[in-house]
């Protein structure tokens, strides 16, 4: 089984192995969480539609290791 948070969690490097997690741009997510509201607020079609954020990286602790195949 493989664990991933994400986040940052900042006790992921307390486990043994270390967590692996996704690094998520804090100031990124808040400027479009804002711009969002604002839209909806706003009334702008298409305001609710889902956003894709592609600006993540996957910070492998080797808590999520690929399986081989026997």
């Amino acid at each position: 089984m493989s664990v991933i948070g994400y986040g940052d969690m900042p006790y992921a490097a307390v486990f043994n192995p270390g967590a692996t997690t996704i690094h998520l741009p804090r100031k990124v997510c808040g400027q479009l969480a804002c711009w969002k509201l604002m839209a909806v607020l706003e009334g702008e079609p298409g305001a609710q539609d889902p956003v894709i954020l592609r600006q993540v990286s996957l910070l492998n602790a080797r808590s999520c290791v690929r399986r081989t195949q026997s």
